[in-house]
C-alpha cells in the first residue's frame, strides 16, 4: 500500500481522496485490502472480456485503454496515469483492454469491497458519483474534439492536456507546466485516440 497522506486524508491514493475522512468499517476494510501491483512496459493490466473483479488506483506510470473491433481495428479510449481509477464498469466483465506504456504501479482493490463501502457511506457514494460525472464530461469533451476540430487542433489539444496532467501529477509533486512534454505513447497510439492517421499526426 502507498503511504497515507496527511492526517487530513487518512486513506491513500485517488480513491482515498474520494473517500475523504470516512471511518466506516466497510471503508476501513476496503483500504486494508488494497494490494500494490507493479507493472512493466507492455504488460496487460486488464484484458478485454476478463471478469471485472478489481478496481485499480494508479500511483505511477502511464497506461493505454483500448477496445478492439471484430475486424481487428483498434480505438484508443484513454491514456491513464497517476490519480486515475481503472476498472470502473457497469457489468460483470471488462469491455476494454489496459496495457502499460511505461513501468509503474497501482493499488488493486476488490470490486465487491468497493461496492460495499459505497453502499455503507452516502458521502463516499456521492463523491464517487461526482468523479464518474467528471469522467463522462471528459469523454464528451473528447467526442466534441473529434467532431469539431481540425487535425492540428486535435493534436494541439492532446499535447496541452498531457502537459497539464504531467505538471499536476509529477513524481516530484505538483509543479508549473513545463515546455517539455514526455510522450510514452507512439504516434500510432495518438492517431488511434484522436481519430487520425499516423501520417496526419506526424504532419500536425
Amino acid at each position: 500500500m502507498p503511504d497515507s497522506a496527511s492526517p487530513y486524508q487518512p486513506w491513500p491514493g485517488q480513491l482515498g481522496r474520494i473517500a475523504g475522512r470516512s471511518q466506516t468499517a466497510e471503508v476501513a476494510a476496503l483500504f486494508a485490502s488494497g494490494r500494490r501491483v507493479g507493472f512493466s512496459r507492455a504488460d496487460a493490466l486488464i484484458r478485454d472480456g476478463d471478469p471485472a473483479d478489481y478496481l485499480y488506483d494508479v500511483s505511477a506510470g502511464e497506461l493505454l485503454m483500448a477496445r478492439h473491433g471484430a475486424d481487428g481495428r483498434r480505438q484508443v479510449l484513454a491514456f491513464l496515469g497517476p490519480a486515475n481509477l481503472v476498472g470502473l464498469v457497469p457489468g460483470p466483465r471488462y469491455a476494454f483492454a489496459v496495457t502499460a506504456l511505461t513501468d509503474g504501479a497501482a493499488v488493486r482493490y476488490e470490486r465487491r469491497l468497493v461496492e460495499a463501502a459505497l453502499q455503507a457511506d452516502p458521502a463516499f457514494s456521492t463523491a464517487m458519483r461526482r468523479t464518474l460525472e467528471l469522467i463522462i464530461e471528459s469523454a464528451h469533451d473528447h467526442l466534441f474534439a473529434l467532431g469539431q476540430r481540425s487535425a492540428v487542433e486535435r493534436v494541439a489539444a492532446f499535447l496541452l492536456q498531457q502537459r497539464l496532467w504531467q505538471s499536476r501529477f509529477s513524481p516530484e509533486g505538483p509543479r508549473a507546466p513545463a515546455a517539455r512534454i514526455t510522450l510514452p505513447m507512439t504516434r500510432t497510439d495518438i492517431a488511434d485516440f484522436m481519430g487520425l492517421t499516423i501520417e496526419t499526426v506526424s504532419r500536425a
